[in-house]
């Protein structure tokens, strides 16, 4: 079903420029499903327009697991947007490994170190670096793998904060990412009024977080 989501100014001209291909909630609503549009209205919040000013469509959606590092939830969106093939690869292998004793995102370390991705793939365990696997590995090599994949873990928690999953203390408790395709702006914003509720009647006032429309 079709909704309305109120969406702050800073992350709605993000949203129609391409650059925030994710929405983040702690409600959806049990009726929201791949397909459907999201209508979004812009709060009045720091000169927003206070009207709907466009829509997008739900390409996914997913539950936010819990790990000690968000960075690992969103880092795939991240390369599939901005990384190169390398990049998208690496995450690939890397977001395909369960381990026994550790949480999952301690493979973010490891990104760009076959070895130790193959390694952790086989065993659900994390390589000792003083093992004889890494015999041949200079700690120079060592070091710089582990700088790139430091590297671009900053670049995605930067994107990250900017499209709105982090808060301003770096901590991230959304409960559900929407993946956006098809934003469509419109020339002028039209007034919540022009909008029905589920029930057939006029919407008089805009959600504070979203509510469903039938269009």
């Amino acid at each position: 079903m079709n909704a309305i989501y109120s969406i702050h100014h800073e992350f709605t001209k993000l949203i129609f420029d391409g650059t925030k291909s994710l929405e983040f909630r702690n409600s959806i609503g049990n009726k929201i499903q791949t397909g459907d549009r999201i209508h979004v209205y812009e709060t009045k919040k720091n000169h927003g327009a206070g009207a709907v000013i466009g829509y997008f469509t739900i390409k996914d959606i997913k539950k936010i697991p819990y790990h000690k590092t968000g960075t690992y939830f969103i880092l795939p969106y991240y390369v599939e947007k901005f990384g190169t093939e390398e990049d998208k690869n690496m995450v690939k292998l890397a977001m395909g490994i369960s381990l026994n004793d550790y949480d999952e995102s301690i493979v973010l370390n490891y990104l760009y170190d076959q070895k130790s991705l193959d390694y952790m793939k086989t065993t659900h365990d994390v390589p000792d670096i003083l093992s004889n696997m890494y015999r041949g590995y200079s700690p120079a090599r060592f070091n710089q793998l582990h700088e790139k994949a430091d590297k671009l873990c900053k670049a995605c928690d930067a994107w990250a904060k900017q499209i709105g999953y982090y808060d301003l203390d770096d901590s991230s408790y959304w409960k559900y990412a929407i993946e956006i395709t098809n934003p469509k702006k419109y020339d002028s914003g039209k007034p919540i009024s022009d909008f029905q509720n589920s029930m057939g009647e006029v919407i008089k006032r805009a959600p504070q977080s979203w509510c469903y429309t039938i269009d």
